[in-house]
């Protein structure tokens, strides 16, 4: 696939996801100020993106959503992590978490597929211009004591 397609279907994702989930009226949200796992993995997501530091944002993807990258399909994910680096996260942004519920069906999954099925779903919100303002919106995995970000694939054909 060309870069041209993914950057596409990300884009597409992305603005779904933010319907899908931020609009779910019985979708549960959580407080997790005393996750001392969450807040850890969270200030490190904002130190990476915030550094532009690609190898630390990799290394914050479940170990699962790596193993599934090829050299055919290695652009996507490098854009995927690039893309994430394009805005600075502020310290005042607002988090919203919410718990995806583990019968309930993924978005896209007649397209993508996930190597590990999120269980959360994070919203930092915040300005980056007078009047404009930003949703970061990603999927995680609570795996133990670890929180992970979770990156879908392609399905095969």
């Amino acid at each position: 696939m060309d870069l041209k397609f993914w950057k596409g279907l990300l884009l597409v994702i992305a603005s779904l996801l933010t319907t899908r989930f931020t609009h779910a009226g019985n979708a549960a949200t959580l407080d997790l100020a005393a996750d001392a796992n969450f807040q850890a993995f969270l200030a490190a997501y904002i130190s990476a993106v915030n550094s532009r530091n690609i190898a630390k944002l990799a290394e914050l993807a479940h170990p699962k959503c790596l193993v599934v990258v090829t050299p055919q399909n290695k652009d996507f994910y490098d854009y995927w992590f690039t893309k994430e680096t394009r805005r600075n996260i502020p310290p005042d942004c607002k988090l919203t978490v919410t718990v995806i519920p583990a019968d309930g069906a993924l978005p896209f999954e007649n397209i993508v597929s996930y190597p590990i099925r999120p269980t959360h779903q994070i919203q930092l919100d915040f300005d980056y211009a007078p009047n404009k303002s930003v949703s970061v919106i990603r999927q995680l995995v609570h795996e133990g004591d670890k929180w992970y970000e979770v990156i879908p694939a392609k399905k095969a054909p």
